[in-house]
């Protein structure tokens, strides 16, 4: 797995920064699932397994791609990086459904349905592991690559809405793993690097790249039967 040097003491944070998806957060019913239901209204027939495959590609080719593969500026005020986002999910489905004569209607329908907050649950050991933070004075932050949809997610929450600050890549300017994000971050909440730990479930957004920013972070893998430091399975192993 690479890298294996254990986060610093937990007196040693003054902020604990969160990814939101699959790390806070997560679709009360599966993306595949939904994907298929809502492609089968406009009458295409795709498997889950043929979704899930084709999703898991799309991603890796448009996911992680920068503002600036995007033909934009990165980082600079007044920049309209929400429509690039809004283009990035445009790709995303068109390439899970290339036979789709309807992609534009069926994109917007699974736009707006990933919009609404009821459509996501917060995962179950959010909420004591954020509590327990208060209590030793450690600030609360989400730091995603989720656009502008997420800050109604957020303030609709009620632990959600509770933390202390919440950045998006489509208002930082800068898209996880660009080390922009990072810096961006670091420099808005007035902290030293390694005073920041970054805690997610993607192993270059949110373990390899914030450490090479200088941050400590601590990936984390709900779903692995076993791991062994840095690796968390739960948020309350931080504790």
């Amino acid at each position: 797995m690479g890298e294996s040097r254990k986060p610093e003491p937990v007196a040693a944070w003054k902020t604990v920064v969160f990814d939101a998806v699959g790390t806070l957060i997560h679709p009360r019913v599966p993306v595949y699932q939904t994907y298929r239901a809502i492609a089968q209204r406009f009458g295409l027939e795709v498997s889950t397994e043929q979704i899930s495959q084709r999703f898991a590609d799309a991603h890796r080719l448009h996911g992680r791609k920068s503002y600036a593969d995007w033909g934009l500026a990165e980082g600079v005020r007044g920049v309209d990086y929400e429509s690039t986002e809004i283009r990035r999910w445009r790709a995303i489905v068109g390439a899970v459904f290339p036979e789709s004569s309807s992609i534009e209607r069926l994109f917007s329908e699974l736009w707006d349905y990933y919009a609404d907050p009821q459509h996501w649950c917060v995962f179950n050991d959010v909420e004591r592991t954020w509590a327990a933070l208060r209590a030793r004075g450690i600030q609360i932050v989400i730091a995603s690559n989720f656009d502008q949809r997420l800050v109604k997610i957020q303030q609709q929450c009620r632990l959600l809405s509770t933390c202390d600050r919440l950045f998006i890549s489509s208002q930082v300017g800068f898209v996880k793993p660009q080390p922009g994000f990072y810096g961006a971050i670091s420099d808005e909440l007035r902290l030293q690097p390694d005073q920041m730990l970054m805690v997610g479930d993607d192993w270059e957004n949110d373990y390899l790249a914030p450490r090479r920013a200088g941050w400590q972070a601590v990936p984390l893998r709900r779903r692995d039967a076993a791991t062994a430091p840095p690796v968390i399975r739960s948020l309350e192993d931080l504790l």
